[in-house]
């Protein structure tokens, strides 16, 4: 089956949203002291810290961290764990990996065969800035 550009957006959608989500759900844990034994969300300064209902968006907040700052990361390592060899795949001239140190000319040619191969578009993204070694 192929993958359309649905696909795409759909994979750079948490792209786009994991800087965000991270921060916001990390901003939970940061608490201003008062000094007087209060303390507030430095975001939100209407947001008591270490209270019930505090702790109640505690759960909400450490879920979150394990999707944004934990989860999307683990999916994208995935993804290409999943692609590795077609990432990095042995040049079929040499019979080696492309590898910038040793030949370039193996290090283009694996680059213009994985650029070649459909099912690596909706992954480029996360790739293509990168040696081929470095899936």
């Amino acid at each position: 089956r192929s993958r359309g550009l649905g696909d795409v957006y759909k994979r750079q959608i948490t792209y786009v949203s994991f800087v965000p989500g991270s921060m916001a759900a990390l901003a939970f844990f940061n608490c201003d002291d008062l000094g007087n034994g209060e303390a507030y969300l430095r975001v939100d300064y209407s947001t008591q810290c270490y209270t019930d209902e505090w702790m109640l968006h505690l759960i909400y907040a450490v879920a979150m961290i394990l999707v944004f700052p934990i989860g999307i990361p683990l999916l994208y390592f995935f993804f290409l764990w999943q692609q590795r060899q077609l990432l990095d795949p042995i040049v079929p001239s040499t019979g080696k990996r492309g590898r910038m140190t040793e030949d370039k000319q193996d290090t283009l040619t694996v680059i213009a065969l994985r650029d070649q191969d459909a099912t690596l578009v909706p992954l480029s993204f996360l790739f293509e800035a990168y040696e081929p070694q470095y899936w």
